[in-house]
């Protein structure tokens, strides 16, 4: 039997039933202070955390998600709130963010559509590391040149938070979405 695709809806524009948790989370982002905050949208899946963590990237002003729907209504706009630098959504799926050189470049990846984040000392190590690879350089090279790398990155963040708060958009499980059987 050969069973088609099941092709899932588009996300609605509009957000509903959320009120308060978006609230809560923009609290979290944009309240004044040093402390270390973790905002965890949790539950089974299919129950939109996603379609949450998309907006709140739209609401906060991120360009991909206001390029593909525009500008939100003033009450909704965060853009203006605070000093927050929010990443790309990073989704946790795609195993190759489990190695750490693959992450750390992920959120560098996610941060830097943001003028205020700049990492020139991680690029600079991090294209070392990459070019030493391509030359088949020894272990020895390669990890020191690792080394570097990784810790140029933490270099370039630290001077980053001192200035903005830094939000981390993660997602750990692929949106739901439906194969077809190949029996």
């Amino acid at each position: 039997m050969n069973h088609q695709p099941f092709s899932g809806t588009r996300a609605p524009s509009v957000l509903v039933n959320r009120v308060e948790e978006m609230a809560r989370i923009q609290d979290a982002i944009y309240k004044p202070g040093s402390g270390l905050r973790i905002v965890l949208l949790e539950g089974p899946g299919g129950l939109g955390k996603t379609r949450m963590t998309r907006e709140v990237l739209w609401r906060a002003g991120h360009p991909n998600e206001r390029k593909e729907r525009g500008a939100p209504p003033a009450q909704q706009d965060w853009s203006g709130l605070g000093d927050a630098i929010i990443s790309n959504l990073i989704d946790f799926v795609d195993l190759r963010l489990h190695t750490f050189d693959r992450f750390l470049n992920a959120i560098r990846n996610a941060l830097i559509w943001n003028s205020a984040a700049d990492f020139p000392r991680y690029d600079a190590a991090r294209a070392y590391h990459q070019r030493m690879q391509a030359a088949q350089a020894d272990f020895p090279t390669l990890r020191d040149a690792g080394q570097r790398a990784e810790q140029a990155f933490f270099e370039d963040y630290r001077e980053i938070a001192a200035k903005r708060r830094v939000v981390w958009v993660l997602d750990t499980a692929e949106q739901l979405r439906f194969l077809a059987s190949q029996q």
